[in-house]
């Protein structure tokens, strides 16, 4: 009998308005939450935060004020 070929385990993938959507609600419940808390919620890498949180700062609906790991974002 053959094998068939195995599969990787195929994640359902968000579209990016929809992951940056969640993204502002948690920021927006927690202003002090991190890159990593961002995504374990999200069950995303650090790297696709860090992607998303410089666009939503580049479209100017959000900035980090304060140091880096005392800050907090704000939704503008």
């Amino acid at each position: 009998p053959k094998k068939s070929p195995r599969k990787a385990q195929e994640k359902p993938k968000k579209s990016p308005r929809k992951a940056q959507e969640e993204i502002l609600l948690l920021i927006k419940s927690n202003p002090q939450i991190t890159r990593k808390e961002l995504a374990e919620s999200l069950g995303r890498t650090e790297g696709s935060i860090r992607y998303y949180l410089r666009q939503l700062i580049q479209q100017g609906m959000i900035k980090h004020v304060g140091a880096t790991k005392s800050g907090e974002w704000i939704i503008l």
